[in-house]
């Protein structure tokens, strides 16, 4: 027992206002932006798999037009609450393989 000063449920909800700030300020990836449209030029169907929620995986395309564009470019999202177990297990991955 580590007698914490706070429970996890506490903790949790200390720390979502901040994730939700940080969310939205989040770079886009070197090079993923010219990846994405090259995949796209040669028809290959995308699709993302987050273990983030539906709630924070929206929070994260942010009001940037460079990631929106991006994020419209894919066919199939995946997120936490669309699966009963979450990553590592490979269900995400196939529900998502199985979309497109």
């Amino acid at each position: 027992q580590l007698e914490l000063p706070v429970t996890a449920d506490e903790f949790h909800a200390q720390c979502q206002p901040l994730l939700h700030e940080s969310f939205k300020t989040a770079r886009i990836m070197p090079g993923i932006q010219r990846l994405v449209e090259h995949l796209k030029a040669q028809n290959v169907p995308l699709a993302i798999v987050s273990s983030s929620s539906r709630s924070s995986y929206e929070l994260k395309q942010g009001d940037c037009p460079a990631k929106r564009s991006i994020f419209q470019k894919v066919e199939c999202v995946v997120c936490a609450e669309d699966v009963v177990e979450g990553k590592p297990s490979p269900e995400g991955y196939l529900k998502a393989a199985k979309s497109l």
